[in-house]
């Protein structure tokens, strides 16, 4: 709601002549009750009878002094009653759009206008971000602000992934990863050894173009850190790579179980990569596949069987290197993100990963 300064009812006997007339010197009255160290730091407005006395005003239009109005003798018998001469240069209707307004008790047609209000109130900006933005200059409430536009990531010279914009060295989901340790959206003449399904542009997890149908494990037992050599993190916080070693450790172990979907990732191996690289992944790196990124999913999708790779299964539950408990595993149906659990030596689907 527009604030008008109840200085300009208290004037309304005045004159609206410009006349050298001596008022009331009452600067109080008026409400230029304060003196210049009172509005230390904040735009002020002097009063036209004694211009030691000032009111302290919020935010000036753009482009204004930090002072309105001209120093004159405040021991003269009568000052000046010119309104411009204290920064009172807008008529009442030009200070439409502002939220205060200090009429002239010379004239009180004429006003100076200010604004409490932000650009962000009108939701623009007051600076033009012209790396990311197209800037219109609007005014809003008085104030110069800027309407901003964001530009496509091709506006920038970037390329589109995601809600986000990356540069052609760069990796996102749905590119192949070449046996090179490159990564693109095109193969372009380079060997691709599996596609990007998770990424923040520098560093992600791979998935293998090609699958199999395997158990988990031929024993009901539930592993431990104590079965594993290096490791004391619990298996419940193991990431894949690690839950891939110990399992492929106890596999070739005399002593215990069998453990083939996890000795199948710690064997594969690609042109450019080799057998320890990949891995089973755990439950999270799974899911990051499917749970909330239909795009990653179908892109993913598309790259692997535009390469001649195992298409994913919609319907299927994908192995993960999490057990649950001493009888089963973790499981995801990528397609959609679903978890749940399977017993041990039921045959799932098995899908490597690989960390870049």
């Amino acid at each position: 709601m527009k604030k008008v300064l109840a200085m300009a009812v208290v004037l309304t006997a005045f004159a609206s002549t410009a006349q050298a007339t001596c008022y009331d010197k009452d600067c109080a009255t008026l409400g230029y009750s304060k003196t210049e160290a009172d509005c230390a730091g904040k735009k002020m407005i002097r009063c036209p009878f004694d211009n030691t006395q000032v009111m302290c005003v919020s935010e000036l239009e753009a482009g204004d002094s930090n002072t309105v109005g001209s120093v004159t003798d405040p021991n003269a018998e009568c000052q000046s009653s010119a309104c411009e001469d204290y920064g009172y240069t807008r008529t009442v209707e030009e200070c439409a759009d502002y939220n205060v307004v200090v009429r002239c008790p010379f004239d009180l047609t004429k006003a100076a206008c200010f604004s409490s209000k932000n650009c962000s109130d009108g939701g623009y900006s007051t600076l033009c971000d012209t790396e990311n933005y197209d800037c219109e200059p609007v005014t809003f409430a008085g104030l110069s602000c800027y309407k901003l536009t964001k530009k496509t990531c091709e506006e920038k010279g970037l390329r589109s992934c995601g809600s986000g914009c990356i540069t052609d060295a760069q990796c996102c989901y749905g590119d192949y990863y070449f046996s090179d340790g490159s990564c693109g959206a095109q193969a372009d003449g380079k060997t691709p050894v599996g596609v990007i399904y998770s990424s923040d542009g520098n560093h992600g997890l791979v998935m293998a173009l090609q699958e199999a149908k395997l158990i988990w494990s031929n024993e009901t037992i539930m592993v431990t850190k104590d079965m594993c050599p290096d490791t004391a993190v619990i298996p419940s916080q193991w990431s894949g790579k690690t839950g891939t070693a110990c399992l492929t450790y106890l596999n070739d172990s005399e002593a215990a179980g069998n453990y083939p979907a996890a000795a199948y990732c710690s064997a594969y191996r690609t042109d450019g990569t080799y057998a320890g690289e990949w891995f089973l992944p755990n439950i999270a790196e799974l899911q990051l596949m499917g749970a909330g990124n239909v795009d990653a999913f179908a892109k993913v999708r598309a790259a692997i069987t535009a390469v001649g790779g195992t298409d994913i299964s919609e319907t299927s539950y994908y192995w993960s290197s999490t057990q649950n408990s001493t009888y089963d595993a973790w499981r995801v149906q990528l397609s959609s993100g679903s978890v749940s659990y399977g017993y041990k030596y039921e045959s799932f689907s098995v899908r490597c990963a690989l960390a870049f």
